[in-house]
């Protein structure tokens, strides 16, 4: 029982921790940025053709792709490289309170986090395509597959840096290697050379579950229940050899 209450107590703080940085403030601001473009194009189209097509490639690119990746890359590598750096581990890490309750503790609590970051965006850039060209409650399954997708995301990449953030000394940097050389360039490489990037395999779930714009075409032979399988994989893989990596880390 003491043990579970330190560990949600953990949570809370490390929720409440990335909530107060100048960090998520940064991080707000970028994902908010892209709806000026969302916004430009609602109000310069003067036809209402398949608004949500628009929006669905929109997010798909562009938050999917780019501002998702940045954001749990950001937040997932510092969960425990920060308190390593600052000095500040020794004080978390404690007989009653094991290494490998640190990282899941911080872990889970990065997720809401990350989740409002990306998800917040999204929702306003529905809103802003439904209230400009109409159609808001027609199409809620779609902005409901994509806040689905967008906390698979955050969950799988921040459980991935999380791993960078126990393994490198400096994880940033080769994270950033990782997301824009790896994921976006191997993810749109022809053939199977795709299988290998996260991002595969959350836009072969897309295409399972969304039916607007070209999302659907990214349907990749794989079914939607398959990648899903794979992400989950990927994730749980991930804690698991950063718990076990950070337990026999020597840091402090």
């Amino acid at each position: 029982m003491r043990s579970t209450k330190a560990t949600l107590a953990l949570v809370k703080m490390t929720f409440w921790q990335l909530l107060r940085t100048r960090r998520f403030v940064a991080l707000l601001v970028l994902g908010c940025i892209p709806l000026a473009l969302v916004a430009y194009w609602a109000y310069s189209t003067s036809d209402n053709m398949m608004p949500y097509d628009f929006y669905s490639d929109f997010t798909l690119i562009v938050y999917l792709q780019l501002v998702m990746p940045i954001i749990a890359l950001i937040n997932g590598t510092a969960l425990i490289r920060d308190e390593i750096e600052n000095k500040t581990i020794s004080y978390l890490v404690t007989r009653s309170f094991s290494r490998r309750k640190l990282v899941i503790g911080r872990f889970i609590g990065y997720v809401p986090v990350a989740f409002i970051l990306i998800s917040a965006p999204i929702t306003a850039s529905y809103l802003i395509v439904g209230l400009t060209k109409g159609g808001i409650s027609a199409n809620l399954d779609i902005l409901g597959a994509f806040i689905l997708l967008a906390f698979i995301g955050v969950v799988v990449y921040g459980a991935f840096f999380n791993l960078m953030g126990v393994t490198f000394k400096h994880p940033l940097m080769i994270g950033l290697l990782f997301t824009f050389i790896w994921e976006v360039m191997l993810a749109n490489m022809p053939g199977r050379i795709p299988y290998v990037t996260i991002m595969f395999y959350l836009r072969s779930f897309a295409a399972g579950i969304i039916d607007a714009g070209t999302v659907p075409f990214w349907d990749n032979g794989i079914s939607h229940w398959h990648a899903a399988a794979v992400l989950v994989g990927i994730a749980l893989a991930a804690v698991a050899l950063a718990m076990n990596r950070f337990a026999k880390k020597s840091v402090v």
